[in-house]
Parts: C-alpha cells; structure tokens; sequence
C-alpha cells in the first residue's frame, strides 16, 4: 500500500487489484477491510506526529459496508474534519488520551465500493 497524506484531515492508501482479489478477480473483503482499517490508523498516526505526541492506538471497534464489488486499484481514503482533528489532539493533550471517530471509504475505478 502507498500512503499519500493530503493535509492534515484526510490520508489516501492505494493498492493494487492483483493481490488483493478474491476468486471472483473483484476486491477481496479482507484485504479492503485491512487498507481501510489502516488508513484510519495512518490518519491518527500522521496526526500525532504532526503534533509531536508519543502515544499508542489501537482500534476498538469498526464497522464496514460493502457496496460494490472493486474491479479496479483499491483506494482508501480516511477522513475527518478540522473540527474533530483539533479537538482529539487538545483532548489527548490534556488527558493523555482520546478516542476518535474516523470515515474511511474504499474507491475503486471512481465508485464507492465500500465504508
């Protein structure tokens, strides 16, 4: 995968088809559900960087919907507004930690495959 962080509020991680198809040659389900559940760490990761501040995530808990099959380069895309971006690094600085709510959403050939 190849991540391509577009500012502060949203990161792009791209992979290819190939290995990550299923025997139908469309998306496999575990593979889109690992690159978005990674692009949704990444967004944090790159977050606290940014802001130079130690700490650990992990996920607690997702939710996915599958769409559409992906035919194409599988996508994700993770975003989240300035608004919640500000406020979880001020709550993670003043209490040492916070949770975050992040939409990721998998394209693929420019449909939305999967949320």
């Amino acid at each position: 995968a190849i991540a391509i962080p577009l500012g502060a509020e949203q990161i792009r991680l791209s992979a290819p088809l190939a290995p990550n198809s299923n025997d139908k040659g469309c998306g496999f389900g575990g593979s889109i559900a690992s690159l978005l559940t990674l692009s949704g760490w990444s967004l944090l990761r790159s977050a606290i960087q940014q802001a130079d501040i130690r700490a650990d995530i992990y996920i607690q808990d997702s939710e996915i919907r599958y769409l559409k099959p992906a035919w194409e380069r599988l996508i994700a895309i993770a975003l989240w507004t300035a608004e919640e971006h500000r406020q979880w690094l001020e709550m993670l600085g003043s209490r040492g930690k916070a949770r975050a709510t992040v939409t990721m959403r998998l394209e693929s050939g420019g449909v939305e495959a999967a949320t």
